[in-house]
């Protein structure tokens, strides 16, 4: 354990108040999407890929923080750190585990709730939710195998930097870090591809929270602010979530023009269905209208 980290680490009010509102920030955003899928008990118009790519950048980034801050926890170990001291100087690593944890149960709710129904449906509809569910299972294989492999690479890094290992320069574990730092970033460029041209093509948010990505747009960038002050912490932690957050703006407009217009048509309809409904006099009543 490198004392010096321990003795340099600093204490900054303003860092550990906006940190910790990121933290809870982040697991209140996700709560409308929870919601959701409880109420509607259904996961269709979210995409496959979607999750596939956020699964892995989750995971990512998730360990690139563990190994970034690997200092800082050994610090909380064996260091006279007092516990808020503690969770300030690795509150990098709870915002992270929070998004990781949040995004982890909307990946097995998804699957929880993935339809099932085929009676009633066309053939076109039949082959669509088949294909879906051959990508599904695709999906739940690859991310289980990428998390057994990371948690794995991990662990080696962690005990190769013990023992003094190191590749060129750099020690065995920042060497990881990065590496899954721009896995990440790669997978947060294309992340909301996917699901901003599902969302096109079905031309509705469907089973997608609203409310969650207008919290979680605007917050992005925060929570990029927050990743930067952390001790530790290189551009390889923040600049996939920047690049996420540009895209959920992106998306969000998507789904706030496809709500108005479907709720635009929908009124339109409804009056159209009333004036259909409304008696037509026939012309005995007009005469008897225009007699009076």
């Amino acid at each position: 354990m490198d004392l010096n980290i321990c003795n340099n680490a600093s204490h900054e009010t303003v860092k550990f108040v906006v940190g910790g509102a990121i933290t809870v920030g982040l697991f209140v955003s996700y709560i409308p999407q929870f919601h959701k899928f409880l109420t509607t008990r259904s996961s269709d118009g979210i995409s496959s890929l979607f999750l596939l790519l956020g699964a892995v950048g989750g995971t990512g980034s998730f360990f690139n923080m563990v190994l970034l801050q690997y200092p800082n926890i050994q610090c909380c170990l064996h260091a006279d750190w007092t516990p808020s001291f503690c969770i300030e100087n690795t509150l990098g690593l709870f915002q992270v585990g929070t998004q990781f944890a949040c995004f982890a149960a909307v990946f097995v709710l998804f699957y929880v709730f993935f339809p099932r129904r085929t009676s009633g449906c066309n053939a076109s509809d039949l082959r669509r939710i088949h294909r879906e569910r051959r990508t599904a299972s695709v999906v739940a294989t690859v991310v289980s195998i990428f998390l057994c492999v990371t948690v794995g690479a991990v662990m080696w890094g962690l005990v190769s930097t013990q023992g003094s290992a190191s590749v060129g320069s750099v020690s065995p574990s920042q060497w990881l870090a990065g590496v899954l730092g721009l896995i990440s970033t790669a997978t947060s460029v294309f992340m909301w591809m996917p699901q901003i041209v599902e969302t096109w093509i079905q031309r509705r948010a469907g089973a997608l929270s609203i409310p969650m990505l207008a919290m979680q747009a605007p917050g992005s960038f925060v929570f990029v602010y927050s990743i930067v002050k952390q001790p530790g912490a290189n551009w390889t932690s923040w600049v996939s979530y920047l690049v996420a957050g540009i895209l959920q703006f992106v998306l969000l407009i998507e789904c706030v023009y496809f709500a108005r217009t479907s709720k635009a048509s929908s009124s339109a309809s409804s009056s159209e269905s009333i004036v259909e409904e409304l008696p037509v006099a026939n012309s005995s009543q007009i005469d008897l209208i225009a007699k009076k």
